[in-house]
C-alpha cells in the first residue's frame, strides 16, 4: 500500500469504528441503517460465493462450516484491523509488531484454516 492508501485505510477505518460504536449505543436505529446493513449482507454474498468456487475447485476445505467460518473471520479480520489503526500511533514503535506485519500475520493464520489440510 503507498502512503497515501495507508492514510486513507487509516481514516475510513476510524470513520467505519466511530459509526459502528456510535450505532451501537443508540437507543434507536439510525436513519437508513437498513441500508448500512444491506450492503453488509451484499459484501458477504460475494464472499460466500467466492468461496464456494474454492470448495468446487478444491483451493478451500470442504468439512468446515462456511458461512459461519466466513463470519467470523470478516468479523476476526475487521476488528483486528480497526484495533491496530486505532492504536498505531501509541502502541506499535517497535517494526517487528508494526501493524502491516501484524495484519499479515493474523491474514496468513486465517488463510491457513480454511485451506485444505493435505
Amino acid at each position: 500500500m503507498s502512503g497515501d492508501d495507508t492514510v486513507k485505510s487509516e481514516r475510513s477505518s476510524k470513520f467505519r469504528e466511530a459509526f459502528e460504536s456510535s450505532a451501537s449505543f443508540a437507543k434507536e436505529p439510525f436513519e437508513d441503517i437498513e441500508d448500512y446493513i444491506a450492503v453488509q449482507q451484499k459484501v458477504a454474498q460475494i464472499f460466500l460465493c467466492i468461496v464456494e468456487d474454492g470448495k468446487k475447485d478444491g483451493s478451500i476445505r470442504q468439512d468446515i462450516p462456511i458461512k459461519e467460518t466466513l463470519i467470523t473471520i470478516i468479523n476476526a479480520y475487521g476488528t483486528f484491523g480497526n484495533n491496530i489503526v486505532l492504536k498505531s500511533s501509541i502502541s506499535y514503535l517497535e517494526e517487528d509488531i508494526a501493524p502491516h506485519i501484524q495484519r499479515k500475520l493474523l491474514k496468513e493464520m486465517l488463510l491457513s484454516y480454511i485451506r485444505p489440510l493435505n
